[in-house]
């Protein structure tokens, strides 16, 4: 085996490790080859986000070699996106997946996002390379001849998703991710038979369609979720109590804005949020009710993000809020867009609980200069 081989393997059997990237890196760079900077270039960037010259010259060298090294890669037909110097995404058609084996052998790649297609879709789900994919994002191929719910004419074959579901080969599957109205009725059907399923730690899948007894299952069979995210979707009747009601207990983030709220107090009361430090209940309607079921849910301990933004909350549930003592932990409240007023503002100022918050959103809240100003004096950071 060359150098160049036993470090590209030593790369492969550890994709999250930079210091083989780097070695590799300088063996190219001694042999003239600009993808050694490009490594170079991406895996700074990925410690330190946001260098603009940085990533202005990594661009600038993905324009001038990409096509060649993503043919040396084995990349014939699918999109590529490179990180820290190597492929690590692919994305296209599920079909032409088959086309891409080789890629999927002798590179790092760990994500897929693909336009789910009934055509060869047992082939696809039955390649061993599949065990290296940690994230998987699903999105409904326009081009399919499907027919389509008039509801959900963005959900996903959920056919082709059923067979995905049966592979025994998605071994490292750590999250998956649905685009926008993947999920209907039917492809909820498909996900919560899928093999794999209990070992997700992420799930996102906005604008689902559901019922209750489906989310139920899928509550139930996925105990390692660490954050789930169904903004926008349909749940169901009372379908907060089927996430209450779940063995779910590593949950770390849950967003549910633009969801009904109906359930809210079983869910904030329940064991399911015992582990939450991030929780989005934007958009759902919330009224002073809800933000004192909130203020008093023991179980939300921990709770450090809660984004409130875009309810009907006035003075009385902010200073419900305010008097919080079970929401020690909570170090960030958006209340943008609600009815809260200079009454609420106030009583946020003056708060005797929320001793750990340190960031506060109030703007659109129809609060004036003097009631704003004793915000400011209150909290580190305040948008009015």
């Amino acid at each position: 085996m060359t150098d160049a081989a036993a470090l590209l393997a030593e790369i492969l059997a550890n994709p999250d490790d930079d210091e083989p990237r780097l070695v590799y890196a300088d063996w190219l760079g001694q042999h003239d080859d600009p993808r050694g900077e490009l490594i170079q270039l991406q895996c700074e960037l990925a410690r330190r986000d946001g260098a603009r010259e940085l990533n202005d010259r990594a661009n600038a060298l993905l324009r001038r070699h990409e096509q060649r090294w993503g043919a040396e890669a084995g990349i014939r037909q699918m999109g590529v996106v490179w990180e820290r110097g190597f492929p690590a995404g692919l994305i296209g058609g599920s079909d032409a997946l088959l086309g891409e084996v080789d890629a999927l052998r002798t590179q790092p790649i760990t994500w897929l996002r693909l336009r789910l297609r009934s055509e060869s879709i047992e082939e696809v789900a039955a390649l061993p390379e599949l065990a290296k994919i940690r994230l998987l994002e699903l999105r409904p191929d326009p081009t399919s001849g499907q027919v389509r719910d008039p509801h959900a004419p963005d959900a996903v074959n959920a056919y082709a998703l059923a067979m995905l579901g049966a592979s025994s080969h998605l071994t490292g599957l750590r999250e998956l991710v649905f685009s926008e109205g993947a999920v209907d009725r039917l492809a909820a059907r498909s996900l919560v038979r899928a093999a794999w399923l209990p070992q997700l730690e992420e799930l996102v899948m906005p604008g689902a369609l559901l019922d209750r007894s489906v989310l139920a299952k899928l509550a139930g069979r996925i105990p390692a979720m660490r954050r789930l995210l169904v903004d926008r979707s349909e749940l169901g009747f009372r379908g907060l109590e089927a996430i209450a009601e779940s063995a779910m207990r590593e949950l770390d983030m849950l967003s549910l804005a633009r969801c009904d709220r109906a359930g809210l107090e079983a869910l904030v009361r329940s064991e399911s949020v015992r582990t939450v430090r991030c929780l989005s209940l934007a958009g759902t309607h919330a009224i002073d009710d809800d933000a004192s079921v909130l203020a008093t849910a023991r179980e939300l301990g921990i709770l450090e993000d809660l984004d409130l933004a875009e309810n009907a909350i006035g003075p009385a549930g902010a200073a419900a809020l305010a008097a919080s003592t079970t929401l020690r932990s909570l170090h960030r409240l958006d209340l943008r867009a609600n009815q809260l007023g200079d009454a609420g503002a106030f009583a946020l100022a003056e708060a005797t609980g929320l001793s750990e918050l340190v960031e506060l959103d109030v703007s659109d809240n129809a609060i004036h200069a003097a009631a704003a100003e004793r915000l400011r004096r209150r909290y580190r950071s305040v948008r009015v």
